[in-house]
């Protein structure tokens, strides 16, 4: 449910901005609202696809060793991304 809001915002801010050079966009993503909106983007966009990559392999993956690992290294996969987009986001804010 969060996703589409977010994302409508997202799009809709960056074709509101008037110039899409480094300066500017740095700028926009210096705004504190503009960078909780940006990390809350990103942790449900990788949530979701945490969840729809579970469901792939629960369902095509039948052996159960193989299952575990590959549910456990798309989590950490994901969790590194979200760590990665995170500290980008904070290192722009800083």
């Amino acid at each position: 449910m969060i996703n589409m809001p977010l994302i409508i915002w997202f799009v809709f801010s960056l074709i509101t901005l008037s110039d899409y050079s480094y300066i500017s966009l740095t700028e926009w993503v210096k705004n504190p609202i503009n960078s909780i909106l940006i990390i809350s983007m990103f942790a449900s966009i990788l949530y979701h696809s945490s969840l729809g990559i579970q469901v792939v392999i629960e369902d095509y993956i039948s052996e159960v060793k193989s299952r575990a690992f590959l549910l456990n290294l798309s989590k950490l996969i994901i969790f590194f991304l979200f760590i990665v987009s995170f500290g980008s986001v904070i290192n722009i804010y800083i």
